[in-house]
């Protein structure tokens, strides 16, 4: 069981007037995935250490993209909803929380998509987007979009850049991508970014994906104080309330059990991404050198 689960699981009640602040996620650990996970472990066949060269502004947008990723990452602490991963370790219980939360405030607004970060801690990568975009409002001086495109293997994806690539002060080398979907998300520039099956070893260039699929690129709507205020008063939803929803669906509880109803039923709707680029991959405006995969 996670740490975020285990400190609320000792209640039945989804109502505790305890709430904790998302947004005083701390960015300045010093332990980083390329260093703690196996490049195999994450699909992919090595890492190349590769060392880019960037803006300076474009070093504060990593910087602002890789606490989104983190804040996201807290807030939905099981993980993505139809992430193999996820599932996997959190013995569906990060499928569960999207199925309840998706229930519960269904449509594609980002006011419903914030609620259900807040309340359930559930979701996929509309609510994930939407964490990121609402958390970064205010903090980063970059334009903040969120891009929309299908895949390859079908379905879509959503995420949010930092800048605006279309234009010549960005472009794909400074446009920085805020993906927290992913298993072990990192922080890059669009032009080392991915899609990633890790069943197949398939990874897709963005570039290649946006040019030869369809999607759609825009300004990410700015929310209200008081709702972008959701995300300093996060409402932990235990796993006993999580449990007892999905006895009353009559589905399985949270174990074994539940993950293989969802491998038998929403198979065909699971993805294995388990990163968007190569975490090893270091950044420098030629003052400063790093890598923005901090766990």
């Amino acid at each position: 069981m996670n740490r975020f689960s285990s400190l609320f699981s000792s209640g039945s009640s989804s109502s505790s007037s305890h709430t904790w602040n998302a947004l005083e996620a701390d960015n300045h650990s010093s332990t980083k995935i390329h260093q703690s996970y196996s490049a195999q472990s994450l699909g992919l066949s090595q890492y190349q250490y590769r060392t880019v060269q960037v803006k300076s502004s474009t070093m504060d947008a990593l910087a602002d993209a890789a606490w989104a990723n983190k804040v996201v990452k807290n807030v939905l602490h099981a993980g993505a909803g139809n992430q193999i991963q996820d599932i996997s370790e959190s013995y569906g219980e990060s499928w569960a929380r999207n199925h309840l939360a998706s229930d519960a405030y269904s449509g594609g607004a980002t006011i419903n998509q914030l609620k259900r970060a807040q309340k359930f801690q559930g979701g996929n990568c509309p609510v994930s987007a939407s964490v990121a975009a609402v958390a970064l409002q205010g903090r980063t001086d970059a334009p903040i979009y969120r891009l929309r495109t299908s895949l390859p293997q079908g379905g879509n994806h959503e995420f949010i850049l930092l800048g605006d690539r279309r234009s010549s002060q960005w472009g794909d080398s400074n446009t920085v991508v805020v993906d927290p979907w992913p298993h072990k998300p990192s922080a890059s520039t669009f032009d080392q970014a991915f899609l990633q099956d890790a069943r197949t070893g398939q990874q897709t260039p963005l570039q290649d994906v946006v040019a030869h699929y369809r999607s759609e690129e825009y300004k990410a709507r700015e929310v209200s104080s008081s709702d972008r205020n959701r995300l300093s008063k996060i409402k932990p939803m235990d796993t006993d309330t999580i449990n007892h929803k999905l006895a009353k669906q009559h589905l399985p509880t949270i174990g074994n059990d539940l993950v293989s109803h969802i491998y038998a039923t929403q198979s065909h709707k699971l993805f294995d991404a388990r990163v968007s680029t190569d975490p090893s991959t270091h950044y420098t405006d030629g003052y400063d050198t790093k890598s923005f995969d901090t766990l």
